[in-house]
């Protein structure tokens, strides 16, 4: 909570945050008060086996309860759901309820092959159309919203629903043209693309030159304008061989 803090007095436009939801519970109200209202809650099930399955963890009611608290608190809620095959797309629609109850956006995302050894599509691996084709079997009058301008999500609604319905191909990569993400790994690392091998290292930038801020946003600028341009391109230019990252360590 020190970080976020700290943070929260830069004067950022908007912080968001998140979380497996298992541990923020204790924190949701400070985190209200310092202004950061939107929160990205990480949940492939509604099964509490399954959770147990997915996360090896035994914390699916701190994680029910977790959310239930954000909607109390009125949070802008976004569930991110990574839909496999044979694992947990059979709770495709239950979970997509969850968006007509609640007034939560429930994004179902493609599986991304980060697991540390290669950058395969998986045996679970179900693609974005797939997916939307059978939210329109299970909801006929599901209409497309308009996307945020850097939106990585496709977005849908159901009339009369709480809330959306989101798809983020991040396999297929059909966001990128748009994508104004980058991310700064715990090591210090700077990724302009989830796909690319390296990245720029801020902290052993800061360690040899603290102080430098002229020069460290200097190199944040350089690596900002030579983004790849998808993710295709960005994984071509990789280079790298041997042991691949696993997406654990550096987050969606």
């Amino acid at each position: 909570m020190f970080f976020l803090r700290e943070l929260s007095k830069v004067g950022f436009k908007e912080i968001t945050l998140t979380t497996n939801g298992v541990l923020v519970g204790d924190y949701l109200e400070e985190l209200v008060e310092l202004g950061i209202k939107r929160i990205n809650l990480s949940l492939d099930t509604l099964n509490k086996e399954k959770f147990h399955e997915i996360t090896r963890r035994d914390d699916f009611d701190k994680v029910i309860t977790s959310l239930d608290k954000m909607i109390e608190l009125g949070m802008d809620v976004r569930m991110n759901a990574v839909l496999m095959e044979g694992i947990n797309d059979d709770e495709l629609i239950e979970l997509a309820r969850l968006s007509i109850d609640k007034p939560v956006g429930v994004r179902f995302i493609e599986e991304m092959p980060f697991d540390g050894k290669s950058t395969e599509k998986s045996k679970n691996f179900i693609d974005y159309k797939e997916i939307l084709s059978r939210l329109e079997k299970a909801f006929p009058t599901i209409k497309k919203i308009e996307d945020d301008v850097s939106s990585t999500s496709i977005n849908y609604k159901v009339p009369r629903s709480m809330g959306t319905i989101g798809i983020i191909p991040a396999y297929s990569r059909t966001f990128c043209s748009s994508c104004n993400r980058i991310r700064l790994t715990s090591f210090g690392e700077l990724k302009t693309c989830l796909y690319e091998g390296g990245g720029v290292s801020i902290r052993d930038l800061i360690r040899a030159n603290p102080g430098n801020e002229e020069l460290l946003w200097e190199h944040i600028s350089t690596a900002i304008q030579a983004k790849y341009k998808d993710g295709f391109e960005a994984e071509k230019a990789d280079t790298s061989t041997g042991f691949k990252k696993s997406m654990s360590l550096f987050g969606g």
